[in-house]
């Protein structure tokens, strides 16, 4: 009965994976699942998170995207270049890799700017977030994510990478809204949830930009968005 069940969870999810379709689903590292559903798709890889970031995208009008030029840092699922005019990536340890703390590109290098799952790994993180919205251009955003801020209520900041915690120079919690008040306090930021549609697993990204527009649409769109720094009208 065990066995049936465990093919069962494997093969069928609640949903089809929002970036490849797919239906077939295994265990994650470490043969985590979560509410009992395997959550890497063996289409794409996708996990948990890619699936809620690709959620959030979803949900604003990607068609808003076309002529703007892109970076993302680490390769990841959670976009698709096809969105944009062009886009191009930073992948760690490669030959096109920028150090996030100083990044030799110049003002507005980029329209839109994707980190998702890095900043983490930095050890200075003010430096890391004034960074990324240096290089974002005046008509777009930077959208970034970190793992599982809303699991904890303080972020712990060991000073080192952790080996006991994937290299991470902290874990951060729900204050990280409090660092992005303080590190950027002249940019405009919404917090936007959203769901993984296989596992229900939530997760969390910011929206950071120059112009009023990119923090007050997912609001008017009713997403599950809240300004971090401004209010919206």
């Amino acid at each position: 009965m065990t066995m049936q069940l465990d093919k069962f969870l494997k093969n069928i999810a609640l949903s089809a994976c929002n970036i490849c379709g797919s239906t077939a689903f295994r265990d994650g590292p470490g043969g985590r699942r979560f509410n009992g559903i395997p959550p890497t798709c063996e289409k794409c890889g996708s996990l948990e998170r890619h699936r809620a970031l690709r959620s959030i995208f979803n949900r604003l009008d990607t068609s808003l995207f076309t002529d703007l030029i892109a970076l993302q840092f680490s390769l990841d699922p959670s976009i698709d270049e096809k969105w944009f005019r062009r886009c191009d990536r930073s992948i760690y340890g490669k030959r096109n890799s920028y150090d996030l703390q100083k990044i030799p590109l110049p003002v507005g290098a980029y329209d839109v700017v994707v980190c998702n799952h890095v900043i983490e790994h930095v050890e200075d993180d003010r430096a890391a977030f004034t960074e990324l919205c240096r290089i974002t251009s005046t008509r777009g955003f930077a959208f970034v994510s970190v793992p599982n801020p809303a699991e904890r209520q303080k972020t712990a900041d060991w000073g080192y990478p952790n080996p006991k915690d994937h290299g991470h120079y902290r874990v951060y919690g729900v204050d990280i809204v409090d660092r992005i008040k303080a590190y950027l306090p002249d940019t405009w930021c919404v917090m936007i949830k959203d769901t993984d549609p296989v596992t229900r697993r939530e997760d969390i990204g910011f929206i950071l930009s120059k112009a009023r527009l990119w923090h007050d649409l997912p609001i008017r769109l009713g997403m599950r968005a809240k300004s971090v720094n401004k209010v919206a009208a």
